[in-house]
């Protein structure tokens, strides 16, 4: 390692503890630093894995999008109340039609903006608003495959693979952080080596997500079909975890692969854990992450949300104002009981069993989900074999 990149991974290492210290503060004192807006349900591409995706009839049907100003009161309210971070979804946020009325007033208003989007609806002048101002959190953009006939399968048309690239191929342009990440699921799961590659055409920052969960919030999708096994899952999860430390390591003998504290750094693993051990202490103690601590979500028709997996519990910001509505939020989310089936578990130090994902999974807190039931097996059994 280079003296430049070990004062690099000093310097990433401290902004780290300071983030940590900073998110822990808020969340003693209740203070929802990061905001997510969930702008609509609706999305150019047809995948079938898709959580949120709705059609216009199906969206008509369980309600409406918030108009450009009801946004922008939430987001002057949000201000006031200490949000720093504001991440912008869907759905595919590029859809909405007032997209660069509202990204321009955010803007204004000084939050580090995100954008989370399958980079497919990138024109000239989305460039234009992004080089003007550009989004300190940065972009993400989903990829789906490697192939037009893989986002074929996957998105519904080859089409949307080279708008992809396009849109990949403008952003890179800019001067923002660019970051691609990918979902797995049968029909793509071959292909990922190859969308790792795509990738660094574009950035260096890549992550995947190999578990899918159950759609959410009154959409309609059965995906037994399409995700993956526990086992296919945790395959494709440790095999793209080898070839990232094969990348960026070189090759190594079997006995002597790099642990998890030497890839990311002692310090970084030490104050992960710490982090996570004292937000499970934080109201409300059954959520181990940040969500309604010092996060939430305002989903697409108006309703305040712990976070993006839960349909319950929810306030009404636009009604009671958006103060009174996170400290509703907590106080709500305090109700969310244990699920009984899961205390005591073997498992359990190995299992996503937050009440978001068994409610989604199972449409109740209480019921333990079987597939996370079956992730928690493998991984428990990879981990003893490792």
């Amino acid at each position: 390692m280079s003296e430049f990149e070990s004062v690099n991974n000093e310097l990433a290492c401290q902004w780290e503890i300071a983030g940590y210290s900073r998110t822990l503060r808020a969340a003693m004192m209740h203070i929802p630093l990061a905001v997510l807006f969930e702008l609509t349900p609706l999305c150019n591409l047809g995948c079938k894995m898709c959580y949120i995706r709705l059609n216009n009839n199906e969206r008509d049907r369980l309600g409406r999008e918030l108009t450009t100003e009801e946004w922008l009161q939430l987001a002057r309210e949000a201000s006031e109340q200490g949000t720093l971070h504001l991440l912008l979804t869907g759905g595919e946020p590029l859809l909405r039609p007032d997209f660069e009325e509202l990204y321009t007033e955010l803007a204004h208003m000084g939050f580090m903006l995100n954008l989370n989007t399958n980079g497919t609806l990138i024109t000239p002048k989305i460039i234009d608003l992004f080089a003007k101002y550009p989004p300190s959190g940065g972009i993400a953009v989903t990829i789906y495959g490697a192939s037009p006939e893989t986002y074929d399968s996957v998105c519904g048309s080859e089409k949307w693979f080279h708008k992809m690239l396009n849109g990949l191929e403008a952003l890179s342009s800019l001067s923002i952080t660019l970051s691609v990440r990918s979902t797995f699921v049968k029909a793509n799961r071959h292909e990922y080596l190859e969308m790792h590659e795509l990738s660094k055409r574009f950035t260096g920052s890549y992550g995947i997500n190999p578990f899918v969960t159950k759609p959410v919030r009154g959409v309609i999708r059965d995906i037994e079909d399409v995700r993956m096994t526990a086992e296919q899952a945790f395959r494709v999860d440790r095999e793209y975890v080898e070839d990232y430390r094969q990348r960026e390591q070189g090759d190594v003998l079997e006995d002597e692969k790099l642990t998890r504290q030497e890839l990311i750094g002692e310090d970084r693993v030490r104050i992960t854990a710490e982090a996570a051990e004292t937000f499970r202490n934080i109201p409300p103690s059954v959520i181990h992450c940040t969500a309604a601590k010092t996060q939430y979500v305002i989903s697409w028709d108006g309703k305040m949300l712990p976070c993006l997996n839960f349909a319950t519990p929810y306030t009404l910001p636009l009604e009671i104002g958006v103060k009174a509505a996170w400290d509703q939020l907590l106080e709500e989310s305090m109700k969310i009981p244990a699920c009984p089936e899961c205390k005591g578990c073997e498992y359990a130090d190995y299992c996503m069993n937050c009440p978001g994902y068994l409610q989604t999974e199972t449409g109740s807190f209480e019921k333990a989900a079987p597939y996370l039931c079956s992730l928690a097996k493998v991984k428990k059994q990879l981990d003893q074999n490792r």
